[in-house]
């Protein structure tokens, strides 16, 4: 009867037990949370407080977004460097952005396109 017994349960133990787990791919979840159709901000999206910091300390963030500035100024609204220095225009943004720090950069460019009208 014990071997019977001892026979049925190594039976029992050397069968496959099914897995009550799952194993995550690591590279599925890259994936996820890289999702292409997702819209990365633009530099007119970006606050006012942050430009505000990037232009304090000359980073290379400034530098990008004033080049940034400049090319839609000069898409907007050709001839503005003829009425505003960049330097002034710099000015202007600077002074709306620490009057308005939770506004997006777009707006302070609104806000100088229509001051030089």
């Amino acid at each position: 009867m014990f071997r019977l017994l001892l026979i049925v349960l190594l039976a029992l133990a050397a069968t496959a037990a099914p897995a009550t787990f799952e194993l995550e791919d690591p590279a599925k979840k890259i994936m996820e949370d890289k999702d292409e159709t997702k819209k990365e901000p633009t530099l007119g999206e970006m606050s006012c407080a942050r430009f505000v910091t990037h232009r304090e300390s000359h980073s290379d963030t400034y530098f990008t977004t004033l080049k940034w500035l400049i090319r839609n100024l000069d898409e907007a609204a050709p001839g503005w460097a003829d009425q505003a220095s960049p330097d002034a225009m710099t000015r202007r943004i600077d002074r709306y952005c620490r009057e308005n720090p939770g506004k997006p950069l777009g707006k302070a460019v609104d806000h100088f396109l229509e001051s030089v009208k």
